[in-house]
């Protein structure tokens, strides 16, 4: 039977889990069964989430606990999923399911940022590249037929035209070359931005769930591994070897072998908390003001891959386009006029 259910575990987007953690810490607050909720959240009218809902549903009517019910449904974050509801079991609050959806929230935007950060530029491109290929052919073709007048009718307007076709060639390519390039170069740009983006993230995200923790009297090294597992599995790998020196007693910072690319002031407040130099009420306060300025650092810099790159963007790939049509089509007049001066 639970091999025949394991095989129907319906798959949720990230906002489908998000609507559906919301509902749980809701009921979960407000200490109602989640048995009973989720029944009448279950219909199937609601797609994949109301399957989500019966499914979870007859798992916790099979003795499966909620944690074990709900991380099946996503394989981003079951891991994440597993930590909070142990928090939620140790402490009572619900916060930390809050924390995973505000988590899921944020990086739907971001996701959404990233794509109009690099689309809306790739779209510029390749408009005004369309725009020379369609333009410069007949500017080219007008500069044929002056060469031919220029030339005093010596060579026959299918040789001139045919040498402008070769040009008009060797400009296609140059035009292609240049947009490949210039969309290479500026994909480098935005994917540079988008990780340091994340790495503001992830300290954001570590030093708020690490003052939640701190705030839950959970001893530092479980802390440590709730928080970083929280943010992503590969950053709970990164501070690993620090919660075993913190069971093995380490209590200077660098004992703590903290990661290398974690800020200092966050390395100190671990280490603070490790040798009791400070209270944990004041570390955890430090950490929530260290959190916001990280969520401050990351949003301005999205807002800046969003809204400045793109017009910056924009402004070059105009301004370049529109100097190049009005050079090919000034040439040819200047040409004939220093023709006719003659």
């Amino acid at each position: 039977m639970n091999d025949d259910l394991n095989k129907q575990i319906p798959s949720l987007d990230p906002s489908s889990l998000a609507t559906l953690l919301d509902e749980v810490s809701a009921m979960t607050a407000a200490r109602r069964s989640l048995v009973l909720g989720l029944t009448d959240f279950g219909d199937l009218s609601l797609g994949k989430l109301g399957r989500a809902a019966k499914f979870v549903c007859t798992r916790l009517n099979q003795g499966s606990t909620p944690a074990d019910s709900i991380a099946p449904l996503s394989k981003q974050y079951g891991s994440t999923i597993q930590t909070a509801f142990d928090v939620v079991s140790r402490t009572g609050s619900t916060e930390a399911i809050d924390q995973i959806v505000s988590m899921i929230r944020e990086e739907e935007q971001a996701k959404r940022d990233r794509r109009i950060a690099l689309i809306n530029p790739l779209i510029n491109v390749l408009v005004a590249g369309a725009v020379l290929v369609w333009v410069i052919p007949q500017i080219l073709t007008v500069d044929a037929a002056g060469q031919r007048m220029r030339d005093g009718l010596e060579h026959p307007l299918s040789q001139v035209f045919e040498s402008h076709v070769s040009d008009y060639r060797s400009w296609l390519v140059a035009s292609v070359i240049g947009i490949v390039l210039f969309s290479g170069v500026m994909c480098w740009v935005i994917l540079r931005l988008q990780r340091r983006i994340a790495g503001l993230t992830h300290q954001a995200r570590f030093c708020r769930w690490m003052a939640f923790m701190v705030g839950s009297n959970s001893d530092l090294a479980s802390s440590i591994e709730a928080a970083s597992s929280a943010v992503s599995s590969k950053y709970a790998q990164s501070w690993n070897n620090s919660a075993d020196q913190v069971r093995g007693g380490a209590q200077s910072l660098e004992s703590l072998k903290i990661p290398r690319d974690v800020p200092a002031r966050v390395g100190q407040c671990i280490a603070d908390l490790a040798s009791h130099q400070r209270p944990g009420t004041k570390v955890a306060q430090d950490l929530n003001g260290l959190s916001e300025l990280y969520h401050q650092q990351s949003i301005f810099r999205r807002r800046f891959g969003v809204e400045v790159i793109p017009k910056i963007v924009s402004l070059v790939v105009v301004g370049v386009a529109i100097l190049l049509i009005v050079k090919s089509a000034i040439k040819p007049l200047l040409e004939v006029g220093e023709q006719v001066a003659r």
